[in-house]
């Protein structure tokens, strides 16, 4: 006897019988649809921070073509990963021309859980998806917050232990990253260790890059400041010795003009005592001449 699970708007629902997702299967409490937005942000960035041509979406109509039990099945997966479907805005992903989401991710909540561990794994499987991992944010539901699958050649079986990472993480090998359980969220760690941040997480750090942005811009400021005073000063500093080499010029030339003027004088002097040398010589001369011929007319 199938297992009837109450949805929110009271009515019956049988897990193992599978349908299309509908409005009312997609619409959640605050924290089923907060940690649906997480992780679609989450893989967003590991996709961005990669540059692969993944599409994440995120209670995406998927066309995923005749599956057991249903024809042109087309749910909305919570999250899904196509690895080469490309990061463009889809209205719906056509899994029969492009192949099946390699990973699918689904929250569950109180209307669809059972039927996501059911029905809606087993049309997974036969539709070609990769992986699939369900969490309970509450553990209201499995008793703990993750279960994950991996395709094998017969249906779905559980991730083994080597994928099942210590201290409840798990790794899909598929886009080899990693999911954790945190608060109520399934955070991603990209495969070289790095914590995704959530959308408030990345608020702030935002917030912290544009203050250290902006306190290295006044560091920066304030260091081309004292580099301009610096050079100021080297500038007034070289002014200061060539104004000093001029000083020190101007007196060599005072002193070289001083040196030329006494020079100047020196010489005339001596031109002077020479002439009146020569002249007290000529007079000497000519008192000498003017005696001989006195003595001679005597």
């Amino acid at each position: 006897m199938a297992t009837e699970v109450l949805t929110d708007s009271g009515k019956a629902r049988d897990p193992y019988v599978l349908t299309d997702d509908t409005e009312e299967d997609l619409v959640g409490t605050d924290l089923h649809q907060r940690a649906i937005r997480t992780l679609c942000e989450n893989l967003l960035q590991v996709q961005e921070k990669r540059g692969a041509p993944w599409h994440v979406g995120m209670q995406l109509t998927t066309l995923m073509g005749d599956v057991p039990g249903k024809e042109d099945w087309q749910p909305s997966p919570d999250i899904l990963v196509h690895l080469t479907a490309g990061p463009d805005d889809l209205s719906s992903l056509d899994a029969v021309a492009l192949g099946a989401p390699q990973l699918v991710i689904e929250v569950l909540s109180r209307s669809t859980w059972r039927y996501d561990i059911e029905a809606k794994k087993d049309a997974y499987w036969h539709a070609g998806v990769e992986e699939y991992l369900v969490f309970d944010p509450t553990t209201d539901y499995l008793g703990t917050e993750v279960r994950a699958w991996c395709r094998a050649s017969r249906g779905f079986v559980p991730w083994r232990a080597i994928r099942a990472i210590a201290r409840g993480r798990w790794h899909s090998r598929v886009i080899d990253a990693t999911f954790r359980p945190q608060s109520m969220l399934l955070r991603v760690i990209d495969g070289d260790g790095q914590l995704m941040p959530t959308l408030g997480e990345a608020v702030r750090l935002a917030e912290r890059e544009r203050r250290i942005a902006q306190q290295e811009r006044l560091v920066a400021q304030q260091e081309r400041l004292v580099a301009q005073q610096e050079r100021q000063r080297a500038d007034e500093a070289q002014l200061l010795l060539e104004q000093e080499r001029l000083a020190a010029e101007q007196e060599r030339l005072v002193a070289e003009q001083e040196r030329l003027v006494a020079e100047q004088e020196r010489r005339r002097a001596d031109e002077a005592q020479r002439l009146t040398e020569e002249q007290a010589r000529q007079i000497a001369a000519l008192q000498a001449a003017l005696e001989e011929r006195q003595r001679g007319e005597g």
